[in-house]
């Protein structure tokens, strides 16, 4: 079976593509733009944000070709053929690895807190840098966290840099963007699942708490940390103690290390 026949990419249509590098018309439209092969596969594979169209160079086709055979699905997805400099002007990499892809967003239901949440589910608040968020998600893929809470005023989700720090998790993660801290404050209470705060200083160390139990884990923002609110949710606070030297744990990081001691 053949790849559908590739059209050029016409200016309109480049035109159309661009405004998508712009959060504001990505929210508008429910669209997102993602680059690069092994993006590409983690979208095939995954059960969010489905592939809707393609634009390559044409040095690129063999390669599709030969994902296609691991991805039939792969070549019934409309492609558009791009000279390298029309294709740079909707990437956003550095060094283009000469596909980008557009992808539906999925909207994830609230009913993902009802319908079998991990034993830890992972509450980012104000979440600012891109490559941490992005980190942080892929991370919690691997943790097999479900779902995400992502706090309002944090980064875009679909962000570029946080689709690549992510390295395809966000095809396969439940996110639930713009969560306000009543709603895990409503959740926690009714279902009487405990709270923990990631504090810089002053908590417990993470060998004490419970291994294995069922938690909302909260982690704030990179320079301000948790606010108040979220603070006084919490039933118990928890910190990575310092052997060494430094100011503190980049939130990632620290991310892992707590995911790690909560769920061996």
């Amino acid at each position: 079976m053949e790849f559908q026949k590739p059209r050029p990419l016409s200016a309109n249509r480049e035109k159309e593509i661009r405004s998508l590098l712009r959060k504001k018309e990505r929210d508008r439209q429910g669209l997102f733009l993602a680059e690069g092969f092994h993006l590409l596969e983690e979208a095939l594979r995954g059960r969010l944000h489905p592939v809707l169209e393609i634009y390559a160079v044409e040095s690129a086709l063999p390669r599709m070709e030969t994902l296609a055979r691991t991805f039939p699905p792969l070549r019934d997805l409309p492609v558009c053929l791009a000279a390298p400099s029309r294709l740079a002007r909707i990437s956003t990499e550095e060094s283009a690895q000469g596909v980008v892809f557009l992808c539906r967003k999925t909207a994830v239901s609230p009913s993902v807190l009802e319908d079998g949440p991990g034993p830890v589910i992972l509450y980012l608040e104000e979440m600012a840098d891109p490559g941490n968020l992005g980190t942080i998600l892929r991370t919690a893929a691997w943790f097999g966290v479900r779902p995400v809470l992502l706090g309002p005023r944090s980064t875009d989700l679909f962000n570029p840099k946080v689709l690549r720090a992510s390295a395809g998790a966000v095809f396969h993660l439940e996110v639930l963007e713009n969560t306000p801290p009543d709603a895990v404050r409503e959740w926690a209470s009714r279902t009487g699942r405990p709270v923990v705060a990631a504090v810089p200083e002053g908590g417990v160390p993470p060998k004490e708490a419970e291994k294995g139990g069922k938690c909302v884990l909260l982690l704030g923002n990179e320079s301000r940390g948790l606010s108040r609110e979220l603070l006084d949710l919490a039933s118990r606070r928890v910190t990575i103690p310092r052997r060494g030297r430094g100011e503190s744990l980049n939130v990632a990081l620290s991310a892992a290390v707590l995911l790690y001691e909560f769920l061996r």
